[in-house]
């Protein structure tokens, strides 16, 4: 009977509704106490020039988050205060800067309770930082669109995430009012740059009241994994994509299961329902997108006719990825095959017509893995220089292993010919040339065009400002926060393709970098590999960097993580 009362009080973890449970004897024929009351969570207001909000928060889930926010309110912490940011697809931030942008901080640690696993949505309220050692910044933010990039990650090797303490009650169209202003790029006076500052200056003070808890929710609560990323290993791969997690209204956990391929997933991005029904009759369902990569293929129109290239992304993940940029760029359109050599090899990506050399970018590493056999695509480099190739490559006419596997680092194989090699390559190999194994008649590339089925990584844009795109999903470790030592392998370059850096087995803690690089890594799975685009606010600003960086510089990082150290 004791237990019965004690579930009975429990409610739903989401809206933070609590119950104090009553004392009970232990003797079974004791007469019951009267139902226990339920306790109503905290509400603090928030007035700006914009109007008024009203959030409620989550003492259960958050109990120190909640605690210091109410300390802070009560000591009027927040009265000076402004809104420092604000972007219409993410939400607002405040808590950190006053209208003269001095910032401010707590005397107290506020420890990171992301481990409640309460959702980063629209409307919700959260710490901004989120280090697994907490934090002495009341930077606050309220979602106006659902963030779940800063959720809880589980599992055997879970990630610390933004502790979310509460939710907009009242007001939301406020919110989306000053989420929607114009913004500009400001500096606080400690130096820190300020992105998406409202040109109107919000103030903020803050008091807290009470009102009426909404009614509980008697569905399930339920929450997804992350969506997930793998390469292709067949027709259909197996992929690991976690387990989600419900609980009925008193806190049971509920079994839950998905609709996810029992064989594997086809290459391309497989939405899974996960669901959950308590003994009522009451379902939750949640969603995860599971998406599996496969090899990019293009299609090289000649002036003798079109050949079809699979790419090796897995293999040589830097070269396609060079490749792919100068495809997409236009590059090879109108160069011709300068060397054909019968039984050797045909090779491009350097000469027009006229003989006039289009610009390249820096050069990229050596990544020789697969044999240079008949049908392979690899890339010309400076004799002596494995790491020296840029746009140049070549198709091999017959194997050349034992001659290009073994000189030069062995020359980076990034693809093979899947159509026309009987019918167009070897064509081209069949020509004319002169005493420079230069074609009599130029054989024009007319245009190479992506196909198959990877098209190219999508560009994140987080908060801050950095932009990113996965190459390679990785599989391993996270670093756990902004103290971990890392190994990575990267290659820095400006915009025009100027290689300012480069390093192999690099270990560093992540306190020690720009801020931009540091976000990037933060995420990133060991085994990854991510191209980061680092706005100048995150890299070296109006300083620069001399003489390699210049001030206002946009920076673009491709990184591989090697392994977490510490």
């Amino acid at each position: 009977m004791r237990t019965r009362l004690f579930l009975a009080c429990v409610a739903p973890l989401l809206l933070g509704q609590q119950c104090i449970g009553p004392t009970t004897s232990d003797n079974e024929g004791a007469t019951l106490p009267p139902p226990p009351a339920r306790v109503e969570n905290p509400r603090v207001t928030l007035n700006t020039p914009q109007g008024t909000i009203v959030v409620e928060l989550f003492a259960v889930q958050a109990p120190e988050t909640t605690r210091i926010f109410l300390q802070n309110v009560r000591d009027k912490y927040f009265d000076d205060t402004i809104i420092h940011w604000a972007k219409a697809d993410e939400g607002i931030r405040g808590g950190r800067y006053r209208a003269d942008l001095t910032a401010k901080s707590v005397s107290t640690t506020i420890p990171n309770e992301s481990g409640n696993q309460v959702p980063n949505r629209r409307r919700y309220l959260a710490m901004v930082d989120s280090s697994a050692s907490g934090t002495t910044s009341a930077e606050f933010v309220i979602y106006t669109k659902d963030s779940k990039q800063y959720d809880y990650v589980a599992g055997d090797t879970p990630r610390t995430g933004r502790t979310v303490f509460g939710r907009v009650v009242d007001g939301m169209g406020v919110v989306d009012a000053i989420a929607a202003l114009k913004t500009k790029t400001a500096t606080a006076k400690n130096g820190d740059s300020l992105p998406n500052m409202p040109t109107e200056t919000v103030t903020v003070t803050a008091t807290q009241t009470t009102g009426e808890n909404p009614p509980p929710s008697q569905a399930p609560s339920i929450a997804c994994p992350p969506d997930v990323e793998a390469a292709k290993t067949g027709d259909r791969t197996p992929v690991p994509f976690g387990q989600a997690t419900a609980t009925d209204a008193e806190g049971n956990t509920l079994t839950v299961t998905n609709d996810a391929p029992p064989d594997g997933f086809l290459v391309g991005p497989t939405t899974v329902t996960w669901r959950a029904t308590d003994s009522a009759g009451r379902t939750a369902t949640c969603t995860q997108t599971v998406t599996v990569r496969g090899p990019a293929s293009v299609r090289v129109q000649t002036s003798l006719g079109a050949f079809v290239i699979e790419l090796y992304p897995y293999d040589a993940p830097k070269t396609v990825d060079n490749f792919l940029r100068y495809v997409r760029d236009g590059f090879y359109n109108g160069l011709i095959f300068h060397r054909v050599v019968k039984g050797f090899v045909i090779q491009t990506g350097a000469y027009r017509p006229d003989g006039s050399n289009p610009p390249t970018r820096g050069p990229i590493p050596n990544e020789f893995k697969q044999s240079n056999v008949r049908g392979t695509v690899a890339m010309a480099k400076v004799e002596d220089d494995p790491d020296s190739a840029t746009s140049q490559w070549f198709v091999n006419l017959v194997d050349n292993s034992d001659n290009l596997d073994h000189q030069n680092g062995g020359f980076t194989v990034f693809g093979h010919v899947v159509e026309g090699m009987e019918t167009v390559v070897d064509r081209i190999a069949k020509v004319p040339v002169d005493s420079d194994d230069k074609p009599f008649e130029d054989v024009v590339i007319e245009s190479i065009e992506v196909i198959g089925d990877t098209p190219e990584p999508p560009v994140i844009t987080t908060a801050s400002g950095l932009k990113y795109q996965d190459l390679v999903v990785g599989t391993g470790e996270m670093p756990r926060d902004e103290t971990a030592i890392v190994m990575v392998n990267y290659t820095g370059t400006l915009e025009d393709g100027t290689q300012f850096d480069k390093s192999d087995g690099a270990v560093f803690e992540l306190t020690d970098v720009i801020p931009g690089f540091r976000e990037g890594i933060l995420s990133m799975r060991v085994g990854g590999k991510r191209r980061l685009i680092i706005p100048p606010e995150l890299g070296y600003g109006t300083r620069g960097s001399p003489p390699k960086i210049p001030p206002n510089a946009t920076l673009i990082f491709v990184v591989d993580l090697v392994e977490i150290k510490g």
